[in-house]
């Protein structure tokens, strides 16, 4: 180990706040503070696979930094999204530790968001553990199934759409899926954006899914960064804010537009 993981082991404490078993994959919530000023004490939670720990979700205590420590990605295509267009109603399909919902709330003053996620054992952590006051009545979270709950509920509108049904293994098939696609479509706003999260999904099911489900969205990309890979999806009639919008996706990793 060297020397610099060494100080940071010693500098940085870590607190397991909570261990569970969710479909046969180990979790803990930690909490890590450090007397570090550079140093952003955050709580995290965290699966353990194959000897190795990832963190699923995680946010920043402070709620100064509205920019969390995961989904570095999604929070950008927000931001640029918002530039040219109004942020007044998003959904966030798998919250687990309401890491982008955070986001949202603390970046969006006018944005109410609403929150799926099906494990209601996730639902009670974050409330528990995730400082959800701190976005107060502009944020529900709801415990329901996704694909249950998007055609049960078109209304209102959504500016923005974040999916992030990844269970820690891969994501579901019908995530991929025309059905799935034409539900979003029709919750979306006819000024929207829906980022998909691709992690660990195979490359043809990418382009299934980007060649045929996507096929009514005026803009349909695939943005790839590292391992990362994200599909966007956008409605708008306006091209000038299109535009822009593609160059500055451009600058966040490899796009590829279909």
């Amino acid at each position: 180990m060297s020397i610099h993981n060494r100080l940071r082991r010693l500098l940085i404490k870590v607190n397991v706040l909570e261990e569970f078993t969710e479909d046969g994959v180990p979790y803990a919530v930690l909490e890590r503070t450090s007397i570090l000023p550079q140093y952003r004490s955050q709580r995290a939670l965290c699966l353990k696979e194959h000897g190795l720990q990832y963190t699923h979700s995680a946010i920043f205590l402070n709620p100064k930094y509205r920019h969390q420590p995961v989904f570095d990605l999604p929070q950008k295509i927000a931001d640029l999204w918002a530039a040219d267009h109004p942020m007044h109603q998003a959904l966030v399909l798998g919250c687990a530790g309401c890491a982008y919902p955070r986001f949202l709330a603390l970046s969006f003053a006018d944005c109410r968001i609403t929150g799926v996620e099906y494990s209601e054992h996730f639902v009670q952590l974050a409330e528990r553990y995730f400082l959800l006051d701190q976005m107060g009545d502009r944020f529900t979270l709801l415990c329901d199934d996704a694909f249950r709950y998007l055609p049960a509920n078109p209304e209102p509108k959504r500016n923005l759409i974040f999916v992030d049904l990844f269970n820690g293994d891969q994501v579901p098939e019908a995530e991929l899926s025309v059905e799935f696609a034409a539900a979003l479509y029709e919750v979306a706003a006819s000024e929207s954006v829906i980022i998909v999260n691709l992690l660990n999904v195979p490359a043809v099911r990418v382009e299934g899914f980007l060649h045929t489900a996507a096929y009514p969205y005026a803009g349909k990309y695939l943005l790839t960064e590292g391992g990362r890979r994200y599909a966007v999806l956008t409605k708008t009639a306006d091209r000038d804010s299109a535009e822009a919008f593609l160059k500055g996706l451009k600058t966040l990793g490899d796009v590829t537009v279909y």
